[in-house]
């Protein structure tokens, strides 16, 4: 557990965790080296804080980023998801809105599913494997991992079966941003993009978007109606799982670790992009 902010401490860490950062990129900040559970998402909620979900037991975790609480001091707060779907729930991505309303992949089921403030469950696009854009009702997806909220209130999906980056736009139609059924590794604009399964996604004010790309073990970024570029991979046994961006414009990181295949962990750091 790192509860120092000095730039080297955080450097070896992230070494620890066997990523190598672009030399335009430094590690900011690191909250807590070790996690139990299998982390699936990563999200801020409007307050600032910090939600994890995790895929083993459908529950989303409520994390104390208190740098200057020890380990035995945190208080990580479980909330058991219950839906009356009739399969599973398996939350590998959330993000919430400003009205409360929790939207999840739900990757098993090849859908993305919408949590009212009050509790209530409805199936915003997919529920069978494919892919097609379209109308929310029409349009299939892939075990979707990932998602995020766009600066123009778009719901933005990685699209993890088919590689690829889906848009759920306020018309309630589906179109792809980025990537395709065939995966692959390569920067480029628009549908030059080759990604290999994105769990991850994030979307910041500015609509540009940052990518877990999992496969590829590396952190990619979008810009919009522009280019890509890599701006971390890791080199180690280590798997880049979930991206989420903080107002003070850092990017959080976390990746799932497996040092020891009985002991696998996750690290969760800050990312500071430099212009």
């Amino acid at each position: 557990m790192l509860t120092s902010k000095d730039p080297a401490q955080v450097t070896s860490k992230l070494n620890d965790c066997g990523a190598v950062a672009s030399t335009r990129v430094k590690i900011a900040e690191d909250f807590f080296s070790s996690f139990a559970g299998s982390p699936g998402g990563i999200a801020t909620g409007t307050s600032g804080e910090v939600w994890v979900s995790d895929l083993l037991t459908s529950t989303i975790w409520l994390v104390d980023i208190n740098p200057s609480a020890s380990l035995h001091d945190k208080t990580n707060t479980p909330i058991r998801l219950e839906t009356d779907t009739p399969t599973p729930l398996t939350p590998s991505a959330i993000a919430v809105d400003a009205s409360g309303t929790i939207y999840v992949a739900d990757g098993t089921s090849h859908r993305i599913l919408a949590l009212s403030s009050y509790g209530s469950v409805s199936v915003l696009s997919g529920g069978e494997a494919g892919y097609r854009d379209g109308a929310v009702e029409q349009a299939v997806l892939r075990n979707p991992i990932g998602l995020a909220l766009g600066h123009d209130g778009a719901i933005n999906v990685a699209d993890t079966g088919n590689n690829a980056i889906r848009k759920i736009d306020r018309d309630r139609r589906v179109s792809t941003i980025a990537g395709g059924p065939s995966c692959g590794y390569r920067d480029g604009i628009g549908d030059q993009i080759a990604l290999w399964l994105p769990t991850g996604i994030a979307a910041d004010s500015t609509g540009q978007i940052w990518v877990a790309d999992h496969g590829n073990r590396a952190i990619r970024r979008i810009i919009e109606g522009g280019d890509s570029e890599t701006l971390l991979t890791f080199t180690g046994r280590c798997w880049p799982v979930a991206v989420a961006p903080r107002s003070d414009g850092t990017i959080l990181v976390a990746a799932a670790c497996l040092h020891d295949i009985r002991h696998p962990m996750a690290c969760v750091f800050a990312l500071a992009y430099l212009d």
